[in-house]
């Protein structure tokens, strides 16, 4: 019996194995002329199963478009999916991915994972506990890594990795740790999972090989460490073997990337074809959004939400006949789709503002959510905070759904008349001591509604007194001054406000590189004390909560959760405008020729989407298509 896992549900099962297994034309290509053992030999003993929703056929080319090498993290990362588990498409639960399974033993303490016999790496290397000791060796080494969460957070002393036998590997923690299964999930092309490619990665670390430190130097690094975190990205290295559906074949510096399937990927579908169905995969870039909607638009584009804009949806609807598409909406009910993010750490006179407050509540009551809605969203969303659903078990009550989220100017200027200081020759207030005060909104061009979000709360703010700019700045210069805490505020979308919760810090407290309400705040626990400011105590005292969770039963840790999210609110630290639009990532481009897609999946995990469709699914109908 095969373990079964399925595109809608978190139900694992066990299924009879599939008589015989196939494979594309262009893998048994491959075979016939001797340069790929057969298909048998290249599948794990037992292969995942994955029930489809329709038996596909092989071949074609798949399209997408990103914004550059920035965007290639999780343009790329998010549709080819890798690590040992994914979540469900209902988004409900986390289920295998790259191992068999997991349990744990009665209070979370230790986690076994149960891996694929014969299952191996995109280049033939065989995949075993070994690669789950290498990675615990790297992840533990200060030299190459800072630690990642399901070590960071995981008590004192931290987990220990234990091989059990060559297919089953033990996870020991000193005391509960409920999320384990949380972390074995990942988004964008991240390097910080519970496995890597040993045997391939060894050669690179001088802690294996003698001559490490010298190879480096021949390809002009200084050290080895360098060298070797070079090596182990695949996007800048395409050798480098993976357990996603596709691997790459060039790096994020060329245009397209393209991707090729994974001849060794350890997922058959009920009738024991070999996934993925779709050959390759091409990501074009595009020097803007509004050049990505307009490839869209001319049916250049097979399956993509990310970066499609509001802005061109009467356009794009328009024109579905023509380019052969189908525009659909997928909302996300958690979070909000535009948030206004305050900076609590900014410097200066105009950070004691910003820090204030009474300040930001004033601002909150400013904002016309109901015009946003309308303008931004064309009415698809609804006015409320950034918090989970109603129905979600981290939800803080019906009374903070909107609450501090009502338009009242006359109260956000009243509260203002007795903060800042008088008004200057253009109408506008001033700082407390009479100096000039302007708000700057930054954000960026690459998501539905930012930009127009960010200009209209400045026209709200503006109606109230305060001078106010919108600021839209490249992506990653944008993180960079995030990070640098040189942004007043900054607009995003709040994308872990559901389930992805206790994954998400960085957005909910000061914890995390980007995102953050206070990235002086976040440097300093980011790097264990070493840079930035430590909180006030009653900030630490909630981060401390958030990580005694892991180590909650799931009820005291949705406490935990409840409690954040009002703090969120009753400090107005990052402020919700308009939620459920599906806006953001919700608005689909779906080729008429692609087929298998689901008529909805989880869009509340945004940081997996479109991993949550099942891509390895996906077949073209056309058949010139699968010629291509």
């Amino acid at each position: 019996m095969l373990a079964s896992i399925n595109t809608s549900s978190p139900a694992t099962t066990l299924v009879p194995a599939p008589a015989q297994y196939s494979e594309s034309p262009m893998l048994a290509k491959l075979v016939a002329e001797g340069k790929l053992p057969p298909v048998e030999e290249r599948l794990p003993d037992q292969p995942l199963v994955l029930q489809v929703n329709e038996v596909g056929m092989y071949g074609g080319e798949l399209r997408r478009v990103h914004l550059g090498p920035s965007d290639a993290n999780c343009n790329v990362g998010r549709f080819n999916g890798r690590g040992p588990g994914r979540w469900s498409g209902d988004g409900t639960a986390n289920i295998p991915n790259s191992v068999k399974g997991w349990e744990s033993n009665a209070d979370a303490s230790v986690w076994t994972l149960h891996l694929l016999p014969g299952m191996k790496w995109s280049n033939g290397d065989p995949f075993t506990a070994e690669d789950f000791l290498y990675a615990y060796e790297v992840e533990t080494n200060a030299d190459l890594k800072s630690q990642p969460k399901w070590i960071r957070n995981s008590g004192d002393p931290i987990v220990q990795v234990v091989k059990i036998d060559d297919y089953t590997v033990e996870f020991r923690y000193s005391t509960s740790f409920y999320f384990f299964p949380m972390t074995l999930a990942f988004s964008c092309t991240n390097r910080d999972m519970q496995y890597r490619p040993a045997q391939y990665l060894k050669q690179f670390d001088a802690n294996h090989n003698p001559d490490a430190q010298k190879n480096a130097e021949a390809a002009g690094y200084e050290t080895w460490q360098q060298f070797y975190l070079f090596m182990e990205d695949p996007r800048d290295n395409p050798d480098r073997p993976v357990t996603a559906p596709w691997v790459w074949t060039n790096t994020r510096a060329e245009d397209p990337i393209r991707l090729s399937r994974n001849p060794y990927y350890p997922i058959v579908d009920q009738e024991g074809n070999q996934l993925p169905y779709v050959d390759t995969v091409r990501f074009s870039s595009a020097s803007g959004g509004e050049v990505l909607n307009l490839r869209a638009a001319q049916g250049e584009i097979d399956l993509q939400g990310r970066h499609i804009s509001f802005s061109n949806f009467a356009v794009l609807k328009e024109g579905e006949e023509r380019g052969n598409y189908e525009v659909r909406m997928v909302p996300d009910t958690e979070g909000s789709d535009v948030m206004l993010i305050f900076n609590l750490t900014f410097g200066g006179p105009e950070g004691e503002l910003i820090g204030n407050k009474d300040w930001r509540l004033a601002m909150a009551y400013s904002i016309d959510r109901d015009s946003i809605n309308e303008i931004t969203m064309g009415g698809q969303g609804v006015v409320r905070n950034a918090l989970p659903s109603a129905g979600n078990a981290f939800y803080p009550g019906a009374d903070y759904e909107t609450k501090h989220a009502t338009y009242e100017p006359d109260k956000s200027n009243e509260m203002l008349d007795g903060i800042m200081g008088p008004k200057d020759g253009d109408g506008f207030r001033t700082l407390p001591n009479g100096d000039r005060f302007e708000f700057l909104i930054s954000t960026m061009d690459a998501f539905g509604g930012f930009v127009d979000g960010a200009e209209q709360m400045c026209e709200d703010f503006r109606q109230v007194g305060v001078r106010c700019r919108p600021e839209v700045l490249e992506r990653s210069l944008l993180g960079t001054r995030d990070i640098a805490n040189e942004l007043m505020s900054r607009v995003h979308n709040a994308d872990s406000d559901g389930d992805l919760f206790f994954t998400g810090a960085g957005k909910q407290l000061p914890m995390g590189n980007q995102f953050g309400w206070a990235p002086d705040w976040s440097r300093y626990y980011t790097s264990r004390g070493e840079s930035g400011t430590a909180p006030p105590s009653e900030i630490q005292a909630l981060i401390d909560k958030f990580l005694s969770a892991s180590g909650l039963p799931p009820a005291e840790a949705e406490e935990i959760a409840k409690e954040i999210f009002r703090y969120n609110v009753d400090n107005a630290v990052r402020l919700g405008t308009v939620g459920a639009s599906g806006l953001v990532s919700g608005i689909v481009i779906i080729s008429n020729d692609l087929a298998g897609v689901p008529e909805w999946w989880a869009q509340r995990n945004a940081m997996n989407m479109p991993y949550s469709v099942f891509p390895e699914q996906l077949w073209f109908s056309n058949a010139e298509r699968r010629g291509e």
